[in-house]
């Protein structure tokens, strides 16, 4: 791994007055923070006048990274995951398929899961590497993150104690290559990409390789 990727960080930029410039309504509840996948938070106390005085309030160091000291054969692609912001707390996925909650305001390290899924072997495509979770409330106040995997499972995950939900699937997780019609190599079959939850429905896509060179190649999900 090279050294940039060896201590993989997430960069919280903060004023001196953190808590004026990152206001306690402020929330990135989604990947694209809404329903229209605008990306955009209006934080108008940073502006081009005062960026300049914007300065790093904490670093958080990945669980990937004790694995890849372990394993190098784990090297991931990079870190690509968006954290999602609910109320004080950041969740977040990592390339090597962990999932932690983290204190936005100290980023002290609330709980991890390890949903095992680099055991499955490399990914296909880009190998290791993941865009993040989702986040669900029902009527009666449950919260969970919902993370697909790089071995194509998707684990429902209480978002405050960091244990799988024992109610969802299987021990906490289903199989996304259910329905496609035959059995499939799980390295070849992967889902990176944040789901999407409208509703109580929880939409995902899934990664295939980009060069199937046989007929036993997973079928895309449509």
């Amino acid at each position: 791994m090279s050294k940039g990727f060896n201590k993989i960080n997430l960069w919280i930029a903060l004023m001196l007055l953190a808590s004026q410039v990152l206001p306690k309504t402020s929330e990135w509840p989604t990947y694209g923070n809404d329903a229209g996948s605008s990306k955009y938070a209006a934080l108008d106390k940073i502006t081009r006048d005062n960026v300049s005085k914007l300065r790093v309030a904490w670093q958080w160091e990945s669980p990937d990274n004790k694995l890849v000291a372990e394993n190098p054969r784990l090297t991931p692609w990079g870190f690509k995951s968006t954290p999602l912001k609910i109320g004080s707390t950041l969740f977040t996925s990592t390339s090597l398929g962990h999932v932690a909650a983290i204190d936005a305001k100290t980023g002290k390290t609330r709980w991890v899961f390890d949903t095992k899924s680099y055991q499955n072997g490399r990914p296909t495509n880009l190998g290791f590497n993941h865009r993040g979770v989702a986040y669900w409330k029902d009527s009666s106040g449950r919260e969970r993150v919902l993370m697909p995997t790089n071995n194509a499972y998707l684990w429902s995950i209480d978002a405050k104690t960091g244990l799988p939900d024992l109610s969802f699937g299987s021990e906490g997780r289903v199989d996304l290559t259910e329905g496609l019609g035959r059995k499939v190599d799980r390295r070849a079959y992967s889902v990176i990409s944040a789901p999407i939850v409208i509703k109580d429905i929880l939409v995902v896509g899934a990664s295939i390789r980009d060069g199937p060179r046989n007929k036993e190649a997973p079928p895309r999900p449509c």
